[in-house]
This record gives C-alpha cells, structure tokens and sequence, in this order.
C-alpha cells in the first residue's frame, strides 16, 4: 500500500525532473517542506490521519507537474509586452501596407507603360511584397534588443523625475521610433539609391535625384539633425529612461532640426525634377510644423518639472 509520504515525493520527483539542473534540489526541499505542512494542516483539520487518499488530493490541488514547475522556472525574454502587442502590430501592419501600396502603384506604371501583367506583378512580388517584411523584421530585432538590455537593467528606477522601463512611450521609442529613424535617415542619405534598389532594374529613378547644390551644403546640416536625433533615440533605449540631461540636449537638437528643416524648405530647389522637389519641399514643411509644436510641448513640460 502507498503511504501519503509515497505520494508527495513521486509528485516532487515528477516537478524536479522538469526543472533546470541548477537550483532543482532547493525547489525539491522547498515543496517537500509544502506539501508536508499543508498535508498534516489536512489531517488535523480532518481529525484523522493522513493517508493516500489525502495525499492525492492534496497534490491534485496543488497543480499539474508541468504546472508547477513552470512557477519556478525563470521566466523567458518577453520579446514584446501584452500590453505593447496591439501598438506592435499596428506599426508593423501600416508600415507593411505602405510599401505594398507604392509598390503597386509602380507596377501599375509599368503596366500602363506596356509591361505584360504576370511581369509587373511577379516583379511586385519579388521587390515590394515580400522585401516589405524587412519593417516587421527590423521592429522585433529592435524590440528583442530593448528587451534583453531592459533584463540586464533590472528594475533600477532614475532620480531625477525621468521614466523608466521599456513600457508605454520609451517602448516606442525603441521598437517604432528608432526603426523609423533609420528608415529616414538612409532615404535622405541616397534617395536615388534606396528607391533604385527596391524597384525593378529599368524603373527611372531619376526623379529621385537631388541637386548638386543641395547635396553639397543643405543635406550634410540635415543629415547631422537626423543622425543627432538617432543618437538621442539610442541612448533612450540603452538607459530606459530620459534623463533631464538627454531632455535639454533633445529639446536643443529639435530646435536646430527645425532650423535647418526650415533653411531645406526656403533655400532653393532640393530634388532635380521640380514635381518632385514641390512634394517634398511641403512634406518637409509640414515635418517642421509638426516638430514646432511637438518642441513647444517638451519646452512646457521640461519648465513643469524644472518648478
């Protein structure tokens, strides 16, 4: 006959042989010492002493094996928070669906253009379908980043009225707003070049070509603006939180973007084809709008903590 002892130790052995090598003697000791006062709290509260019928129940309440031991194992890298998942998809969907559109709407140019059909969209599939899986890809590599350096963070909090965690908006920051960064930063860098290696080979990408006077003096000013507002997002994501330092060096660096987004804007023709370059000249224009009000609230909220 198998005694209520019998019955916690094959349920403890069957708990330890799921568990990681390290540490599985401890846990062993630690639910024998639970399993053992929980089951003699049973048989004084039954007035009776305990046999294997209690023991049963007692271990049956207690939880599956598999159960169990996954309480004690560590818990893995979350990639992507529960509460983040629906900001994550949303970004990678639209970021996704963009591409897939300007992507159709260059096969239909080549279509009208006199391109057969099964052409135009196997070369759709090829370049924009499946190449626009790089936004999601780059998303998770960036998230599986901010989460590794949050693990080695620990809980460690900043004194200084910051935030802290990869949670809420520092979580965006890193896995929406530094892939973003990049995606910006390496189109201003070579238009010609970025658009000429994502569409098909005969695809005229001329239109995507700057002037030489604005490659010359006005883009070096914005790339600088771009790559210091990368390096802010970096150092964001590194630490957590925004320190008051990286707050006043980020409020700086937006007011000199706006400058010289401004100086783009009015300085003369930025892209060789003027279509082109009235486009992106009002983009850019509104890019500054956006910025403006954007700093005027960082101005607001660094004068509130400041108090």
């Amino acid at each position: 006959m198998v005694g209520p002892r019998e019955v916690i130790e094959s349920y403890i052995a069957d708990v330890a042989e799921r568990l990681p090598l390290k540490g599985r003697a401890d846990i062993a000791c630690e639910l024998h010492a639970l399993l053992t006062d929980s089951l003699r709290g049973r048989s004084k509260s039954a007035r009776r002493p305990a046999d294997e019928t209690m023991a049963r129940e007692l271990v049956s309440e207690f939880g599956r094996p598999d159960d169990v031991a996954a309480r004690y194992r560590p818990a893995g890298l979350t990639i992507i928070p529960p509460e983040q998942s629906g900001v994550f998809l949303t970004a990678a969907m639209i970021g996704v669906a963009l591409q897939w559109a300007v992507g159709i709407a260059v096969a239909l140019a080549r279509i009208k253009a006199g391109a057969p059909v099964p052409t135009a969209l196997s070369e759709w599939f090829v370049s924009w379908g499946i190449s626009a899986l790089w936004w999601p890809g780059l998303m998770l590599a960036c998230a599986a980043a901010a989460a590794w350096l949050a693990r080695r963070r620990g809980t460690d909090s900043a004194a200084d009225g910051s935030t802290t965690g990869t949670h809420g908006a520092n979580w965006a920051i890193a896995c929406i707003g530094l892939p973003l960064a990049v995606l910006c930063t390496s189109f201003y860098a070579a238009p010609d070049w970025v658009v000429g290696h994502i569409v098909p080979g005969d695809f005229d990408t001329t239109w995507a070509t700057y002037t030489e006077e604005f490659r010359a003096l006005r883009l070096p000013a914005l790339l600088a603006a771009i790559v210091g507002n990368l390096v802010v997002l970096v150092i964001i994501a590194i630490k957590g939180h925004e320190s008051r330092a990286v707050r006043r060096f980020g409020i700086g660096l937006g007011l000199g973007g706006i400058a010289i987004m401004t100086w783009c804007v009015v300085g003369g023709a930025m892209f060789a084809l003027e279509s082109v370059d009235t486009t992106a000249r009002v983009v850019l224009a509104l890019f500054a709008f956006f910025a403006l009000i954007d700093l005027a609230k960082r101005v607001a909220r660094e004068l509130i903590f400041s108090r």
